[in-house]
């Protein structure tokens, strides 16, 4: 489903992907009980069951708002920022990126990928606790689907990134199986894994069983 001015469509795609609020790759769930609403040519949002005004109206554009949420990403003189539905959109992450999109709607919370200086990165925020999880610093940042993993690419060399374990991106591929609970990774045209110690190992024996995602 796309949303447009409040309304859904998924027949006129063509017609308004230039208009849409949000990219598609990037879907958000539609937030029934909160909605977008104007003033004096500004965005907030609110609650449609109590009328509460969840952020005033005092930001150029909200791109999205994601069911159940108590974030908001926000746009003000171009720049990406996330604030928070707190009654008043106090900012919690500062307007200073050239573009914020949920990290994966489907596995992570709060947790997004950012863009600034043509770089990417990865900031999270659970219970008001903020955190540059990845500096943005990347060529590309990539959730791999139905895994807890997120690829990290820089100068043409691959990482991995998740809650738990930070792979540099000193590899020349990855390879997250969907089943096994290993990674392989590419190094000097050979294939090998990560071990305990997050280092590299042609030993099948020795590499590490990671968590999945059932």
């Amino acid at each position: 489903m796309l949303v447009h001015d409040n309304k859904m469509s998924i027949d006129n795609y063509v017609e308004m992907k230039d208009k849409l609020i949000f990219r598609l790759c990037h879907y958000q769930h539609i937030d029934i009980d909160n909605s977008l609403y104007t003033e004096n040519g500004k965005m907030g949002m609110r609650n449609n069951v109590f009328g509460t005004v969840l952020i005033p109206p005092i930001y150029d554009e909200i791109p999205h708002i994601v069911a159940k949420r108590y974030y908001a990403v926000a746009i003000n003189e171009n720049k990406y920022g996330i604030v928070k539905a707190d009654g008043k959109g106090t900012v919690i992450f500062p307007f200073i990126y050239d573009f914020i999109c949920e990290l994966s709607a489907d596995y992570y919370v709060g947790v997004y990928c950012v863009i600034l200086n043509g770089k990417q990165g990865i900031v999270s925020v659970c219970r008001d606790i903020t955190k540059t999880e990845v500096e943005p610093e990347y060529d590309l940042i990539e959730h791999i689907w139905d895994s807890h993993f997120t690829l990290l690419k820089k100068d043409n060399k691959c990482g991995l990134w998740s809650y738990d374990h930070f792979i540099p991106p000193i590899y020349d591929d990855v390879f997250v199986p969907e089943v096994l609970g290993w990674v392989m990774v590419k190094k000097d045209g050979e294939w090998g894994y990560i071990d305990e110690n997050n280092d590299y190992t042609k030993d099948m024996g020795k590499a590490f069983l990671y968590h999945f995602r059932a």
